[in-house]
């Protein structure tokens, strides 16, 4: 089975091959012997790039800026500052009732327009320490691209066991079929008990 690597988008490369599966980044890497993995897991993620409180907090300082500089009432700029100022105050009473309601539309809308979408991926390992990493939402295709090769990499390896239990069934079932022989040729005086000791200790061999 050929090593094939995978690099996403957020900075991680997933290299899967016969003998290891390692993810890589800036930070290092992890690696799992691949006899060792289970499968590949991920589910969607949202992670707000601002609190509501703070998009509230942004209307309210440029409001604030801009009415200092404005030069007093009656200025077209006074008038932007109110407004922002007006703003911000709504949004902060938004905020404050969606948080006393736990109706969490601040933070769905903000989760909608101000948001890192993307992936959280597991490889599971079958002793522990999970290989985990993200990626992002338009890297869909290429995450279960990773996951076919890793099932395929698990049919690889069952392939391989078997091939090595097999000649032992084979060995195992040749030497009864020996022994049942000497057996038969012991019980019809064919061979003698000394013979049929020394012939059985060879097949033991």
């Amino acid at each position: 089975m050929k090593t094939k690597t995978f690099r996403f988008q957020t900075g991680v490369s997933i290299t899967v091959g016969a003998e290891q599966i390692t993810a890589r980044d800036e930070s290092g890497a992890d690696k799992m012997d691949s006899k060792h993995v289970d499968s590949l897991s991920y589910e969607e993620f949202v992670q707000p790039r601002i609190p509501p409180a703070g998009l509230a907090t942004i209307p309210f300082v440029l409001g604030f800026f801009i009415l200092i500089i404005s030069g007093g009432d009656g200025t077209p700029l006074f008038y932007l500052g109110a407004t922002l100022l007006g703003l911000s105050v709504v949004g902060f009473i938004f905020v404050a009732l969606d948080a006393l309601l736990f109706t969490g539309v601040a933070r769905k809308l903000i989760a909608s327009v101000w948001a890192h979408k993307g992936y959280a991926i597991e490889v599971g390992n079958k002793q522990g320490n999970n290989i985990s990493f993200f990626a992002l939402d338009n890297e869909l295709e290429r995450i279960k691209q990773v996951s076919k090769m890793i099932d395929e990499l698990k049919v690889h390896l069952s392939q391989l066991e078997e091939q090595k239990v097999t000649p032992v069934i084979q060995q195992s079932s040749s030497y009864l079929d020996e022994l049942k022989k000497l057996g038969e040729l012991l019980n019809t005086k064919v061979i003698t008990q000394s013979e049929f000791d020394i012939k059985k200790a060879e097949l033991l061999k």
